[in-house]
């Protein structure tokens, strides 16, 4: 295991904190994409069953389906 060496000055202390706070903003800002971009795609989905009629079997897969896991998936998948 690394030790890391504890900073020994209120400027070092400073540096540290800033290089955290930039590494953190930089991943919210990656969330804050990746969060528009999953809300645009919901967008063009709702359109799509709307455009199809779909509705009627959308709202019923959703009430009725449940997870099933496969030994050939790790996650587990929608099924009716």
């Amino acid at each position: 295991m690394t030790r890391h060496k504890k900073p020994s000055t209120l400027q070092e202390q400073y540096d540290i904190l800033l290089k955290r706070c930039n590494e953190l903003r930089d991943y919210i800002h990656e969330l804050l994409d990746d969060q528009q971009t999953d809300r645009e795609e919901l967008e063009y989905l709702y359109a799509f069953i709307a455009h199809k009629e779909l509705d009627e079997e959308y709202y019923f897969f959703r009430k009725h389906a449940h997870e099933e896991y496969s030994t050939d998936s790790p996650f587990p998948t929608l099924k009716l």
